[in-house]
């Protein structure tokens, strides 16, 4: 799973009784999931390399939150 990113946008009677017109929370994931029988490294890594031996990707999880006034 290379991204995913999951939104909700709050209530709007919530919304008005905190001053706002719209309210977003969003989660998103990057490099958080690789399904593989591949044992030694990432599937996706450059096979023109003579050595095994990579960085690992970096797994990024970000929240965030989206106000409209």
């Amino acid at each position: 799973m290379k991204n995913i990113q999951l939104g909700y946008s709050l209530p709007a009677a919530l919304v008005r009784r905190l001053g706002l017109s719209r309210a977003e929370v969003f989660v998103n994931a990057q490099n958080y999931l690789t399904f593989t029988k591949f044992k030694f490294t990432d599937p996706e890594r450059d096979l023109t390399r003579n050595d095994l031996i990579e960085y690992p990707i970096a797994k990024t999880a970000t929240v965030g939150l989206n106000l409209t006034f």
